[in-house]
């Protein structure tokens, strides 16, 4: 699974590389349009053919709903939201142990305000919907790591193991259960989280 994650990444920046440079050449008229192209006009495109006549209608269509946190494609490709995944069989445990230990810290949502609280000399809990590649940098600044949807071998998951992050993934409306300012227990080592004080109110 981490091959394949690397492979994706790697297929995103070239993906990326490519928008620009035909946005540059004037061949589309911005890079993000790339992303409305099916496989095989992105195929000809990159081959020296013309962009679809449509791609400009297809880039101003507005996009539909924000999609769930986890999901699942069911026929007809409707949209299912996705239940948690538990491997963990024990009671207490709120998700998929990903190492890195156990330690205490102070909820936060986003980036911004970990690096404002590990400045403060807080111990930081990083609550986040995804484990995204971008997130690598924050890890030095924290003591805990919870995601909604992700596991124990996400790249993400992986460096924070190997940074000593007490690392938690798959946990179920992560954001919602855990809010900004609460003081928690991350365990790496059996998915268990514990809010030891709740967030206070208007912090």
């Amino acid at each position: 699974r981490l091959r394949v994650r690397w492979l994706q990444e790697l297929t995103r920046r070239l993906a990326d590389d490519l928008g620009g440079r035909l946005a540059a050449s004037g061949v589309i008229t911005a890079a993000e349009k790339l992303a409305h192209l099916r496989l095989t006009e992105l195929v000809a495109l990159s081959r020296g053919g013309p962009p679809p006549i449509d791609l400009d209608d297809r880039a101003a269509t507005l996009a539909g709903p924000p999609l769930p946190t986890a999901f699942r494609l069911g026929p007809d490709d409707v949209i299912h939201p996705a239940a948690g995944r538990r491997r963990n069989r024990s009671a207490t445990a709120a998700g998929e142990p990903a190492g890195g230990g156990r330690a205490a810290g102070i909820v936060v949502h986003d980036t911004a305000a970990a690096l404002a609280a590990a400045r403060d000399g807080e111990q930081v809990v990083l609550v986040t919907d995804h484990l995204t590649p971008e997130l690598a940098s924050t890890l030095v600044h924290l003591t805990g790591l919870v995601a909604e949807t992700g596991s124990a071998l996400s790249h993400l998951a992986i460096l924070a193991r190997e940074a000593g992050v007490a690392t938690v993934a798959g946990v179920p409306d992560s954001r919602a259960r855990y809010p900004v300012g609460a003081h928690v227990i991350v365990d790496g080592r059996t998915g268990e989280i514990t809010v030891t004080e709740p967030a206070t109110v208007g912090r």
